[in-house]
């Protein structure tokens, strides 16, 4: 392993162009880089959901990496953690669908580095050891331009989620989870928003949905695998209105 090193700004640039000609074959455009003093992660991969009304896509656009130099680290680590966060770039700017932000394209890419360089990534180094948080592969906020970002996220806890699913009107299927103040607003809005064919609402207590942010306007998520399955064995939920304008379950 190589002597500690505290990155700088000049290494991450340098880091990678040299691990896009190394192993991307610089198919990857130049993002805008950034040092952060953050404790909490080895590196960030973020960009931004921009939705084309002509093409009626949403492109990733606004690529950013960000690397933190909060404490020392051998060289190669510091290099494992560029190659991880190229990686998540490399599966968004090429529009592959992953199950998750660590699902297998990752790990395909991720095995195949470390075995053909000889590299030691991991999906747990950005700093400590956490949960994924799936739902951060795509977020769309009826037409506007959502930041996204692959970061260290923290364990999900149970506790109380209304969920609602949408199905889109180009096949996928998102969800969201609101406060419970905010669902007759929100069920409202989803009415009236094109893109979406139907929706349903769901309550749950199970700890996959924490990781969820408790939206308090209309936003949607592309969900893992384990939420969509918990979702399939719940029964949808209904609302309505009592007289003096509070929302009840029925």
């Amino acid at each position: 392993m190589s002597d500690l090193i505290k990155p700088d700004l000049k290494f991450l640039i340098n880091s990678f162009h040299h691990f896009n000609k190394l192993i991307f074959s610089n198919e990857l455009p130049t993002p805008d880089f950034r040092m952060s003093s953050a404790r909490t992660f080895g590196g960030q991969f973020k960009w931004t959901n921009k939705y084309n009304p002509a093409t009626k896509k949403i492109n990733p656009t606004a690529f950013r990496i960000v690397l933190s130099n909060f404490q020392s680290r051998p060289r190669q680590v510091v290099e494992d953690i560029i190659i991880h966060e190229m990686i998540h770039f490399f599966i968004t700017y090429k529009g592959l669908r992953d199950s998750s932000p660590h699902g297998r394209i990752f790990r395909h890419y991720m095995n195949h580095i470390n075995s053909k360089l000889g590299r030691h990534i991991t999906i747990s180094m950005r700093g400590r050891q956490s949960a994924e948080k799936p739902s951060d592969a795509l977020c769309i906020e009826n037409n506007r331009n959502i930041p996204v970002e692959h970061s260290a996220p923290t364990v999900g806890k149970p506790e109380k989620s209304y969920i609602c699913l949408a199905e889109m009107t180009d096949g996928k299927t998102l969800i969201a989870r609101f406060a419970v103040t905010m669902i007759l607003q929100i069920d409202r809005e989803i009415r009236t928003w094109d893109k979406v064919c139907s929706h349903s609402w769901y309550y749950s207590t199970d700890s996959c949905f924490s990781i969820l942010p408790r939206c308090r306007s209309l936003k949607l998520y592309a969900p893992d695998s384990r939420q969509l399955k918990v979702l399939a064995e719940k029964r949808t939920i209904r609302f309505k209105v009592t007289p003096d304008g509070r929302l009840r379950q029925i």
